[in-house]
């Protein structure tokens, strides 16, 4: 029986990627099986793996090189769902995890079996291990061990803890995989769900060295451009909307109230990202206040729009 299960993907990670895979299969609990999607590497990641899987052959990892570069959303959405583990832990390949990262969450999860998807906190570090200090996210950490449930809130979209964090349940994705459109994230997809379903805690422990730089998929203060936020709003949009459909959910009036709003909020952002107009975003902004991420990410929009 396969209870723990690893996917990573990656795409031209060679610089990096040998620390990540190392820190991995150095675990003091050892994962069942370790599968790694490679999008196209067009650099040497791929040699670079095989080597380091020759030297751990006790474990069972399996690399696919997919047939044709599908994009990091879609990469990540086909590896969860090819695992085979009661459990599921996500991977970068350009981080490094701390050697009882699947130790302590898997001793956590087993401890409480409500938790469907449990994060934990990181340290963030440059490409030379430094820390970076500007994100100030991982500044207010406290890491003392507790359990906090991410409560739903106006701000139930607001990923908390990057998907490199998780640890699944395998259940949590059967349920929220029929929910997933294209260039979903999947942190998005799972953090919605296990805030919709009260099943999502922060395990206050920092077990992963996060690495941010230029070329990490999600980008380094990288402004997205007008297309690309209607695209953004657009998914984000289509997905509440299925969320909301979905009969396995038993969603309370205040939930599905909030969630319905949250898709007009989409609606009329994409309504001002195509034709500009200032009183209309004064409107959607005081209207959906609550939504916005913040007051800059609110006014980039108008900005955004108006320099097309």
């Amino acid at each position: 029986m396969i209870k723990v299960s690893v996917i990573m993907t990656t795409y031209n990670g060679e610089a990096f990627v040998s620390e990540q895979l190392e820190s991995i299969c150095s675990q003091t609990m050892t994962p069942d099986e370790i599968l790694i999607f490679d999008d196209r590497s067009s650099d040497d990641t791929v040699v670079t793996m095989n080597r380091i899987i020759e030297r751990y052959s006790e474990i069972p990892i399996k690399l696919i090189v997919n047939q044709q570069n599908l994009g990091w959303q879609k990469n990540f959405y086909y590896g969860i769902n090819q695992c085979n583990g009661e459990y599921i832990f996500i991977a970068d390949q350009d981080d490094i995890w701390e050697p009882k990262k699947i130790e302590r969450m898997i001793q956590v999860m087993e401890e409480r079996p409500d938790i469907q998807l449990l994060a934990s906190n990181y340290d963030i570090v440059n490409n030379r291990m430094g820390a970076v200090n500007e994100y100030k996210y991982s500044r207010g950490f406290v890491n003392d061990s507790s359990l906090l449930r991410v409560e739903f809130s106006p701000k139930f979209y607001f990923v908390c803890r990057p998907g490199c964090t998780y640890c699944i349940r395998k259940e949590l994705f059967l349920l929220a995989k029929k929910s997933w459109v294209e260039l979903l994230p999947h942190d998005e997809l799972l953090c919605v769900y296990g805030v919709v379903t009260n099943s999502f805690y922060i395990l206050n422990e920092s077990l992963i060295r996060f690495r941010r730089h230029n070329n990490n998929a999600s980008g380094l203060n990288r402004s997205m451009d007008v297309n690309e936020r209607i695209i953004s709003c657009e998914t984000q949009r289509r997905f509440i909307e299925n969320v909301l459909n979905d009969e396995c959910l038993e969603l309370d009036e205040m939930h599905r109230k909030e969630l319905q709003a949250y898709v007009d909020y989409q609606k009329r952002r994409i309504g001002i990202l195509k034709t500009p107009s200032v009183c209309k975003w004064i409107n959607v902004f005081i209207r959906y206040y609550r939504f916005h991420f913040s007051v800059k990410s609110a006014v980039k929009d108008l900005i955004v729009a108006y320099n097309k």
